[in-house]
């Protein structure tokens, strides 16, 4: 099966309870998305019978109601999102009908690029907001990663603290680091107010959405040098049943 350009479907179909042959939502699936750079895509809606009233969760905190929806006819609906990365449709019967379906796709760039250069200066930040990236929508699954051999020198004595993403392993950052408890002289990842452990390989479920911030747990920011790439790949998950 041909899959169209700039959409990589993932999961098609999840286990369906039977409540019988009438009035039935059976399944939904992304069809073809509208012109490449444009971040519309339409789903499919199938079953049997009618549909007096249901609701089509997008997977970024923005829902639709339906009513009167003949689903022999396979309807179709749209969505834009803002912005690439894995996306979560779940279609819910809530009032003439039964059943609970969804799938995933994922429209591209599924990741997004920083360049997190820290430069040595007297007012460098703990924290930076990444630029140009959509706010995190909440329970959506996030996974950073940074490519090897990228290093921040963090202005110890003969350069003796010279760290990638997952800081010095094995130790725990005291009160002298803007995150106490965590790995010091690792990359930290903010989302509104939830904090998580960073590293060259990390995933986080972030709950309550919000701007994502990249931080360094650096006990004197004004002294390091040097930087690494961090690769953002965002897959919102939907509701839970």
């Amino acid at each position: 099966m041909r899959i169209p350009r700039g959409l990589a479907l993932l999961l098609l179909a999840f286990p369906l309870r039977v409540f019988g042959d009438f009035n039935l939502i059976q399944g939904v699936d992304a069809v073809q998305p509208l012109p490449t750079g444009q971040m519309t895509v339409s789903v499919a809606v199938n079953g049997s019978g009618k549909c007096r009233e249901m609701q089509i969760d997008w997977g970024d905190d923005t829902r639709s109601p339906a009513t009167y929806v003949d689903l022999a006819a396979r309807p179709q609906f749209k969505h834009t999102y803002d912005g690439g990365g894995g996306k979560t449709v779940t279609v819910i019967a809530k009032t003439g009908c039964e059943g609970w379906v969804r799938t995933r796709f994922v429209i591209e760039p599924s990741v997004f690029q920083l360049g997190f250069a820290q430069v040595q200066k007297p007012t460098a930040q703990v924290c930076n907001q990444v630029p140009n990236l959509q706010a995190v929508r909440p329970n959506t699954l996030v996974h950073i990663s940074t490519p090897p051999g990228m290093m921040v020198d963090f202005g110890c004595p003969l350069h003796s603290c010279i760290y990638n993403a997952d800081g010095r392993r094995g130790d725990i950052a005291d009160s002298r680091f803007p995150f106490p408890g965590l790995t010091p002289f690792s990359l930290v990842l903010r989302v509104g107010g939830e904090k998580f452990q960073g590293g060259t390989q990390t995933s986080f479920v972030a709950r309550s959405g919000g701007l994502l911030e990249v931080c360094l747990n650096d006990s004197n920011p004004s002294q390091h040098t040097g930087g690494y790439r961090v690769d953002i790949r965002q897959d919102q998950l939907g509701p839970n049943r």
